[in-house]
């Protein structure tokens, strides 16, 4: 009997607790990127604000659930520096849709989603509001969507009065239906993806993202691309690393330079990155060991070259970059999933260390082609580099291989990745 009210006192306690931070919380939502381990995320955010329970989550929305009361401290940068959260909303509601359309709502206290809104983003009270809807694999159809959105009009009146034009918003509601599960929010935090559009689209800047992250540029260094083209890969690289010495493109296609040119006018950065007309094959305008990093999406057949021409293109290649790098000098180079072979014979004829791949796969293309390209990671070694490595270890240590980590042991070697699921943006800052 005594254990039984020990037990019966702790439970009480506990649902006592639970029913006060219902009362005195709000609920926040945070979509957790696709390619990270939900339950890693949410060790991380039960650590950053000490809650006594893990966050729930729903595991198809990608999204935790955190309850965090409205005088939490300093909650906005602690959201942003959970990893590999994408966008956080305090919710306002969540329902589930019948076969009508009908919802069976579980709904939040919208004063007080409001009231947070405003405390922690420093913010008046909204007065016009824009609801932004999305679908995702939905099969609820065109009129009964309408109907959703203007049910979910009608319960956020309270907000104030509601406006067709994002612009003439003062707070934009969002609302996603994934399936049949549908939540609406106010954004507190969402990832930037990057700052503007080119003028000529080059290498995404997802995959762009993914290869300097690998590379590692590091301050001081002079980081070479000989197959630039249009300059994309340079471009986002360089916005999301700072304190390079100096990036350097070329290409032998004055088209594509011209190109790259109006790019980097675009994008502001024709002071920090260099362009050049050069065959890579007829030698670099550069000294023997100059150069800390090559960073390339060299021609693979796709859309420049062939892979019977690389068969020749490869081997000259990678002579090049040997004779450039300088010793502990390293490579990321892109490729196509046929060309492979032909990069690594080229890679170890010019003396250079293969150290690891990563593939991405991508969706396939409007001809129903699968896109499938490899990152390859090396380095010029000599004998003394090998002597202070001691072993395969310490050049993998060059590199970051976390864009492939897929739980929380370390990646298997060879394994692949789509570069969307995981930090897909190239200049990860929270607005």
């Amino acid at each position: 009997l005594f254990w039984l009210a020990v037990v019966g006192s702790h439970k009480l306690r506990h649902n006592m607790r639970l029913s006060t931070q219902c009362r005195c919380s709000v609920e926040v939502w945070l979509k957790v990127h696709q390619g990270l381990q939900m339950g890693r995320t949410a060790k991380n955010v039960r650590r950053s604000f000490k809650l006594p329970d893990a966050p729930a989550w729903y595991r198809e929305h990608f999204k935790l659930s955190v309850p965090l009361p409205l005088e939490t401290p300093g909650v906005v940068s602690r959201l942003a520096a959970v990893e590999g959260v994408e966008r956080v909303h305090i919710g306002l509601f969540r329902s589930e849709l019948d076969d009508c359309g009908g919802m069976s709502e579980a709904a939040f206290d919208l004063a007080r989603a409001v009231e947070s809104w405003q405390h922690w983003l420093g913010r008046e009270s909204p007065r016009k509001w824009h609801l932004k809807a999305k679908w995702y694999r939905s099969d609820v159809d065109k009129w009964q969507r309408q109907e959703v959105e203007e049910t979910v009009r009608e319960r956020m009146s309270a907000l104030g009065t509601h406006v067709a034009q994002q612009p003439d918003a003062d707070i934009t509601v969002w609302c996603g239906v994934n399936g049949r599960h549908l939540f609406c929010g106010l954004p507190l935090l969402t990832k930037r993806a990057r700052p503007q559009t080119l003028p000529h689209w080059g290498l995404h800047p997802n995959v762009s993202w993914a290869l300097s992250r690998l590379a590692r540029p590091a301050p001081g260094e002079v980081v070479v691309d000989p197959f630039c083209g249009r300059g994309a890969l340079l471009i986002w690289s360089a916005q999301s690393c700072s304190g390079v010495q100096a990036w350097l493109g070329f290409d032998q296609d004055p088209g594509q330079l011209s190109k790259a040119a109006e790019n980097l006018l675009a994008a502001g950065m024709e002071e920090e990155i260099k362009l050049e007309q050069v065959d890579i094959q007829k030698g670099l305008p550069l000294q023997n060991g100059s150069v800390e990093l090559v960073l390339s999406d060299v021609p693979f057949g796709r859309q420049h070259g062939s892979v019977k021409g690389n068969a020749e293109l490869y081997p000259a290649a990678f002579a090049e970059m040997a004779r450039i790098l300088r010793l502990g000098g390293r490579g990321v180079v892109l490729t196509g999933k046929e060309s492979l072979p032909l990069m690594r014979r080229g890679i170890e004829a010019a003396g250079l260390v293969w150290v690891d791949s990563i593939a991405f796969h991508f969706r396939p293309d409007n001809n129903g082609d699968p896109i499938r390209c490899v990152a390859v990671a090396f380095v010029k070694v000599g004998e003394s580099v090998l002597f202070n490595a001691g072993n395969q270890t310490y050049l993998r240590s060059l590199f970051d291989w976390s864009i492939r980590a897929s739980s929380d042991d370390e990646a298997t070697s060879s394994a692949s990745v789509d570069p969307r699921q995981l930090w897909r943006f190239s200049q990860p800052t929270m607005s």
